[in-house]
């Protein structure tokens, strides 16, 4: 919950907001790549990167290492 606060606490616009929850809830409890970001979303690959950008500005995602380039995990606390 504490995640979500501080997503819709952000200083992003609404609709950014939204799909940042969007993206919490589906990928809490997952390693995932801006091609989940991708098939979500349906938005580009710069938009994904750009919308992982937002979550790492935000302390709430963690660059996985050792299994392949740019997988990403919520830190769920």
């Amino acid at each position: 919950m504490r995640t979500r606060n501080i997503i819709m606490n952000s200083s992003n616009s609404l609709k950014v907001k939204n799909n940042m929850d969007k993206l919490y809830i589906a990928l809490y409890d997952t390693i995932f790549s801006p091609k989940d970001v991708i098939e979500i979303l349906g938005v580009s690959p710069n938009t994904a990167t750009k919308y992982i950008n937002k979550f790492k500005e935000l302390g709430l995602l963690e660059q996985i290492k050792g299994i392949g380039q740019s997988k990403y995990k919520f830190n769920n606390e």
